[in-house]
Order: structure tokens, then C-alpha cells, then sequence
């Protein structure tokens, strides 16, 4: 990835840096994936797998979104809430919102009530009765914080029988 060009998703990956990891992931000259935490020297620089678990957690969504991404690809995440505290599952939840308001598409799985609450304030958000009201933008769900119940599915995967799953559709 080292001298490839930047995404245009680049200025987003450093946001979740800035806002959930407070550091930075690189890759250095021999193609390590490095990360920098804002609390440490500039020049003490970890492999990323000697890092906090969320480090680990997230730095290959973070390379992927400064060099890889392209409008319109699919983004498969199983579990996005693995190793995050609750504040940073909401934070990643609005990160996604806006991402797919930039023409990414997600699928992901997921057991956490705080990142199904998030994308249900988000969508609430986008209504009608909500939509450009002040308490929304003072709550920081304006703009690219808001998505459609139209741009959402919801499944439920049924393990009920041994061998066979039923997947059933939940109403957004």
C-alpha cells in the first residue's frame, strides 16, 4: 500500500483514528501495519498487533478505507462491536451511516443494542417530522448522520431447527 494513492474514503478513515482509536494505523517501509497512539512520542510507532484489541479490531477497515475503497463496493463486517467499548460501538455506527451516504454498502452482523440503536436514531433522524430540526443537529445527527428506512434491511437468523436456519425479515 506504501506510495498508493488515497480513497477518497481517506479523510473518514481518520476520523474513526481520531475519534475511537485516538492514534493512527501506517504501514511502513517493509509493508508492517504500524499504529501510533496520540499519547505516545511521534517516534514510537507498535505493530499493530501488539496493540490494544481494538487496535486490532479495526485497522484493517481503516487501511481498507484509505487506500482500497471504491464508490459502490460491499463491505462484509461479522461482529463489528467485537472488542469496542459501548461510546466507540456508536461512534463506529454513525462512521458506517456516513459511509454508506458516500456509496458504501455494509452487511454486517451484529449483537449489540447499542449499534441497532444508533442506526435507529439515525433513521428516525431522517423522518419527515425530524429531518432539519434543531435538537437533531444539536445532537449531531444532521447531515451525513441520517439515513432513510428505505437505504436499511434487517434480518433475523432462526437457528430453531438442527440443521436449518430460517431467515426472516424485520420490519424497519
Amino acid at each position: 500500500v506504501q506510495g498508493r494513492k488515497k480513497s477518497k474514503y481517506y479523510d473518514i478513515a481518520e476520523d474513526i483514528e481520531r475519534e475511537i482509536l485516538n492514534g493512527s494505523i501506517m504501514i511502513n517501509k517493509s509493508g508492517d501495519v504500524m499504529f501510533h497512539s496520540n499519547n505516545t512520542a511521534k517516534s514510537r510507532r507498535l505493530p499493530f498487533h501488539m496493540g490494544a484489541s481494538i487496535v486490532k479490531t479495526l485497522s484493517s477497515l481503516i487501511i481498507y478505507l484509505k487506500y482500497l475503497a471504491s464508490e459502490g463496493d460491499l463491505v462484509i463486517i461479522d461482529e463489528p462491536e467485537m472488542n469496542l467499548h459501548p461510546d466507540s460501538q456508536r461512534l463506529l455506527a454513525k462512521v458506517l451511516v456516513k459511509l454508506i451516504n458516500h456509496n458504501l454498502r455494509f452487511l454486517i452482523s451484529t449483537h449489540s443494542d447499542y449499534i441497532l440503536r444508533e442506526i435507529n436514531i439515525m433513521i428516525m433522524a431522517s423522518s419527515s417530522k425530524l429531518d432539519g430540526s434543531d435538537a437533531i443537529s444539536q445532537l449531531g445527527y444532521g447531515g451525513d448522520y441520517k439515513i432513510s428506512p428505505s437505504d436499511v434491511g434487517a434480518y433475523y437468523f432462526d437457528y430453531s431447527g438442527h440443521k436449518t436456519v430460517s431467515v426472516k425479515p424485520i420490519d424497519v
